[in-house]
């Protein structure tokens, strides 16, 4: 076989910057998913519950349509708009 070595590290770096992405993208997942448990005591408790809850339930829908592009997210050739 005939083939650069700087075009395979070049593609092998640019495959590995978008697996670091799905990584962190699953890491702030899991973190936002975390907050629809999240409830706070005090006078003031009852209200800051709420607005995590609408910040969960935001991030929630956002994903969802995220989740249902159809699109192979390991092909660095593709991108995906929201």
């Amino acid at each position: 076989w005939d083939f650069s070595p700087e075009l395979v590290s070049t593609k092998w770096k640019i495959f590995m910057e978008r697996m670091n992405k799905i990584k962190e993208l699953f890491s702030i997942a899991n973190a936002f998913l975390k907050l629809e448990k999240v409830e706070i005591g005090g006078v003031k408790g009852r209200a800051l519950s709420a607005e995590i809850f609408q910040i969960y339930e935001e991030f929630k829908d956002a994903f969802e349509k995220f989740s249902a592009k159809t699109y192979n997210p390991l092909d660095t050739k593709n991108t995906v708009n929201i």
